[in-house]
């Protein structure tokens, strides 16, 4: 230790043994010193300490230097105490000892007095505090039933105004959906009269190839009618070549030649017919989807698919003209294999068995309706 540290020891341990052989009334400067000493001696040596100066426990020492921090050595009410009616007093706050004090002369009271008056007023503190806790809880809960008050009758202005504001916003959006309406019913009245007029091109379109189809179909049957009269005739020519005239065989050539260009010049009317009906076919189709659009929600209708007599002779008529020739491909069968005829023979069956079904139709129904058989 330091020459300086004990010389300060040496002089607060002479208060310490001067302090405490006096009367019990200066254990309150016992206390003071030993506060002192105790931040110079050294760490574990305190209780020894204690013992060989102060001639008294390290709890006695506790208390002198509890009531030396607590009171101080010049409170006059304190120092006409004794040391326990002091330690008494520790456990107390400033305000319960204020109270007790009035209560009484404290030098009159013994510790076990001034302890129950401690707690009686600490219990008295602690009531009044509870008290003075449920009053405050109680104002709050005022205060805030106001506040909740006020707030509720805020938030129903708000929620009425906006009820309000929200009706008008709704009215204006019903007055635009009505508008909207009204100028959406004027667009589909101008496409559906743009829909009209297109179904009326439509509908002159397909009349005007209607009518062409009908005429590309006589000069058709014309064609025919000459070329089945230019075969006739040919053939009539070649029995005559048969028979050795050399001026028939000459006609017959020249006949066949005409036959055979007059076949050619119906294979492309042929052709153009069914350009033509395909043309028909599509723009037909064509006015029927325009015609499902423009009467769009009205209810469809639908017909039997009757296969008239009329339709089933055109089909075999242009049939006929497409494929007549073949009954008089002898020369380009003759130059055929086995493996084309056999092609052509079963188209030809394919052909036969429909006839024969066709017929066999027919015959089941003779009589019926007015046909006879």
């Amino acid at each position: 230790m330091e020459e300086k540290s004990l010389s300060i020891l040496r002089d607060v341990t002479e208060r310490v043994r001067y302090y405490a052989r006096r009367s019990i009334l200066d254990w309150l400067k016992l206390g003071e010193a030993l506060i002192e000493a105790k931040a110079i001696v050294p760490h574990g040596e305190w209780e020894n300490y204690l013992l060989e100066n102060a001639g008294m426990g390290k709890r006695m020492c506790e208390n002198c230097m509890s009531a030396f921090r607590r009171f101080g050595a010049n409170d006059p009410e304190i120092n006409r105490l004794n040391m326990s009616q002091v330690i008494a007093l520790l456990p107390g706050s400033d305000e319960e000892i204020a109270k007790v004090s009035e209560s009484g002369d404290l030098s009159k009271m013994s510790s076990r007095e001034i302890q129950k008056a401690i707690r009686a007023a600490r219990e008295e503190e602690q009531r009044k505090a509870r008290e003075s806790v449920a009053v405050m809880a109680e104002d709050k809960l005022r205060e805030l039933a106001r506040q909740k008050e006020n707030f509720d009758r805020e938030l129903k202005a708000k929620v009425e105004a906006a009820r309000a504001e929200q009706s008008g916003e709704i009215e204006e959006l019903k007055a635009k959906v009505e508008a909207a309406r009204e100028e959406r019913s004027g667009e589909i009245e101008a496409i559906r009269a743009e829909a009209d007029e297109a179904l009326a091109a439509k509908a002159g379109e397909i009349e005007a190839l209607k009518n062409q189809l009908i005429e590309s179909r006589e000069a058709a049957d014309h064609l025919r009618k000459a070329a089945e009269e230019a075969e006739s005739r040919a053939r009539e020519a070649t029995q005559a070549a048969i028979d050795g005239a050399k001026d028939v065989s000459a006609q017959s050539s020249r006949l066949e030649s005409e036959a055979r260009k007059l076949r050619e010049e119906l294979a492309d009317r042929d052709a153009m017919i069914q350009d033509l009906q395909e043309q028909y076919d599509s723009l037909r189709d064509e006015y029927t989807s325009a015609q499902s659009t423009a009467a769009r929600g009205d209810a469809e209708r639908t017909s039997a698919d009757i296969l008239s007599a009329e339709a089933v002779g055109d089909a075999v008529r242009i049939f006929i003209g497409q494929v007549g020739r073949i009954p008089f491909m002898h020369g380009t069968f003759s130059m055929m294999d086995e493996i084309e005829k056999d092609e052509y023979r079963a188209c030809v069956a394919q052909i036969r068995e429909w006839a024969e079904k066709s017929t066999a139709a027919l015959e089941t129904v003779s009589g019926i309706g007015g046909v006879v058989k």
